[in-house]
């Protein structure tokens, strides 16, 4: 069941990205709406419980696509086109969707696909938070959660980490404490770029650095 359960929370994760195709990839390798019972029907164990639900977020996937596609005609109508596909971006451990949320705005949202290096990845992060030019060693939840907790007589250590890349695009990053990434980027030039890589490189170069033995490098 370990691999089932592995599948299903990286599909919640990509879920959460924006990853659909994925997601969709992931869930119905073993629980496929159609031959599963609804969680309210036959639900006896962890694994019918994972699978059943797993099927409950296949199908509100398809209805919300469906809701879409509809959304998409009408505004195609009026000359403006909306898509649910984002670019992709890869690398061993990580996958990202990348979004362009403004003319001069983006946003990429990272997950792992192998949930055996997570240490590994919020060791690097911090390693990349701590080099780099504006360190926020810890989010501002996180540091709001500390101050609370010390004023109590607590301490506390997130295992997420926060910081800024002050390049073109200028983006700000968080790692959750759950290992989600969330980066947000401003491109910051006088002209917008004619090569989409000018966007997407500084994302998979970030991804990269996330995902290599040595941070630094």
């Amino acid at each position: 069941m370990a691999a089932e359960e592995d599948r299903f929370i990286i599909g919640c994760s990509a879920l959460w990205a924006g990853d659909f195709e994925y997601f969709e990839k992931l869930l119905r390798q073993y629980s496929y709406p159609l031959d599963v019972e609804p969680i309210d029907h036959g639900a006896e164990s962890p694994e019918d419980f994972i699978r059943a639900t797993a099927a409950l977020r296949l199908r509100q996937l398809w209805q919300k696509r469906g809701e879409f596609k509809k959304l998409a005609r009408e505004y195609a109508l009026q000359g403006v086109e909306i898509t649910d596909k984002p670019t992709i971006l890869e690398t061993k451990h990580l996958r990202a969707t990348l979004w362009r949320t403004g003319s001069r705005e983006f946003l990429l949202q990272g997950y792992l696909t192998d949930l055996s290096w997570q240490e590994g990845l919020f060791s690097h992060a911090r390693r990349v938070a701590d080099a780099a030019e504006n360190p926020k060693s810890k989010s501002l939840i996180q540091r709001n959660d500390m101050f609370e907790e010390e004023e109590a007589g607590e301490s506390f250590t997130g295992l997420g980490a926060a910081w800024v890349v002050a390049e073109n695009p200028f983006i700000q990053v968080e790692l959750t404490d759950l290992g989600l990434l969330e980066a947000t980027g401003i491109w910051t030039g006088r002209e917008l770029p004619d090569a989409a890589a000018a966007i997407t490189q500084p994302f998979l170069k970030l991804l990269h650095k996330l995902d290599v033995a040595n941070p630094s490098a």
